[in-house]
């Protein structure tokens, strides 16, 4: 079946004489050998060319390429080929691209409304969460003084955050940053020194799920205001400390999870247009950008090849990528770099034996360099190392790609220079 014209040929030569197998039909036979013919030969599967979804493939007809990808679920669908090659797969459909065609961007939406079935076990599920979660619950009730309309205004900040000068050191706990979801409905934003907010605008309820440092996953049932926003807060956060989150946010049928969001929580408070509705001023933004720098834990990753993660006793814990072969990659969605210039990226990484990576930008279209990755005598010894690269300003996807293996990595950082 590597060669549709071939299979045309003997069906033509053998007719259609003959019993099919149980469940198959000749129509479906007929279908499904023309459709190769007009495709050409199934180019995934061999390990030469991947997909980041099971329900993607792609075909190989005497070079032309035919990229194919079905979403089954109710949000947008972004699906990255190994070549370089991305499709934006919009809800219960199909995408497809030829060679030639421009890779598709990152999805610009992430709400959805589920399938009945689908939407009671998620309501369940959330409203079980968000009941045990309560029983157990000490936190500060939220903070009534934020308006959600200032909430709102926040949310569509671009990510921003601040570090020490000492960016050699292995971590900074004098980072800050505003609401990372580009997301008006939903997000988060630094109210105060260890004080945060998360919110979600026009939904009859909200669930909060987030992480501390990698511990153990927090679930509340968020306070529903009067103009059908719904707010949480958390307070006496440690500065530096790594938040994970996402919501389960009520739609008009059941439930939707949006997807997991980070931040590094201030050391100071945050501006004071997160407790008003006025908007930032330009000069506070542009200090902001001026001094933005992103922490990604490298589990993270929205997309990768050939990688496992293991648990570490690095510091902060949690988990690190590990099983790294030469050709491996990561990548990480939705970065986005404020200005252009240039900007330190710092991995931290084990390796007993020393090796090799590199950076890109969308799938290996910008190659950005290589990083040595020193011999660090065991696979628990973790050392910091870094690289200068010179970014336009935009929002990319970043991956790390494996150009030798035997090493693994727990978290990467950025920080404009």
């Amino acid at each position: 079946m590597s060669n549709g014209q071939a299979a045309v040929d003997d069906m033509n030569s053998y007719g259609f004489n003959y019993v099919p197998e149980a469940g198959e039909t000749k129509a479906h036979t007929y279908h499904w050998v023309h459709t190769l013919k007009q495709l050409g030969h199934l180019a995934t599967g061999t390990g030469a060319l991947t997909a980041s979804n099971p329900m993607a493939v792609a075909f190989n007809k005497n070079g032309l390429m035919t990229y194919i990808a079905y979403n089954y679920g109710c949000s947008p669908l972004y699906v990255a080929y190994s070549d370089g090659m991305t499709l934006n797969v919009p809800a219960r459909s199909f995408r497809v691209k030829r060679t030639g065609e421009t890779p598709d961007s990152l999805p610009n939406s992430t709400s959805c409304t589920p399938a009945t079935t689908s939407s009671n076990s998620s309501l369940a599920s959330s409203v079980t969460n968000s009941v045990t979660s309560s029983q157990a619950s000490s936190s500060a009730a939220m903070n009534s003084s934020i308006a959600p309309s200032s909430v709102a205004t926040t949310s569509s900040v671009a990510p921003s955050s601040s570090i020490s000068s000492n960016s050699s050191v292995a971590t900074s706990n004098s980072q800050t940053s505003s609401s990372s979801v580009a997301n008006a409905n939903y997000g988060h934003t630094i109210v105060a020194a260890g004080s945060v907010q998360f919110f979600a605008n026009n939904a009859a309820w909200a669930d909060i799920h987030f992480t501390v440092n990698g511990g153990a996953q927090q679930n509340f049932r968020m306070t529903h205001n009067a103009d059908n926003s719904n707010t949480y807060s958390s307070t006496g956060l440690t500065a530096g400390a790594n938040v994970r989150y996402f919501m389960t946010i009520a739609q008009d049928i059941g439930a939707m999870d949006t997807p997991w969001a980070e931040f590094v929580v201030s050391g100071s408070a945050a501006s004071s247009s997160a407790a008003s509705s006025t908007p930032a001023t330009n000069s506070s933004s542009a200090s902001s950008v001026a001094s933005f720098s992103r922490h990604i834990e490298a589990e993270t990753y929205a997309f990768m090849s050939g990688v496992e993660l293991f648990g570490t006793t690095d510091i902060g814990g949690g988990q690190v990528v590990g099983a790294i072969d030469a050709g491996d990659w990561m990548a990480f969605t939705n970065i986005t770099f404020p200005t252009s210039g240039n900007y330190l990226v710092e991995y931290r990484v084990a390796s007993p034996t020393g090796s090799l990576l590199s950076l890109d930008l969308n799938g290996g279209s910008i190659v950005l360099g290589n990083a040595t990755i020193p011999a660090t005598g065991d696979w628990s010894n973790f050392t910091t190392v870094s690289q200068t690269v010179s970014i336009n300003a935009g929002t990319f996807n970043v991956g790390i790609y494996a150009q030798q293996g035997g090493w693994s990595i727990n978290w990467l950082r950025i920080t404009k220079l």
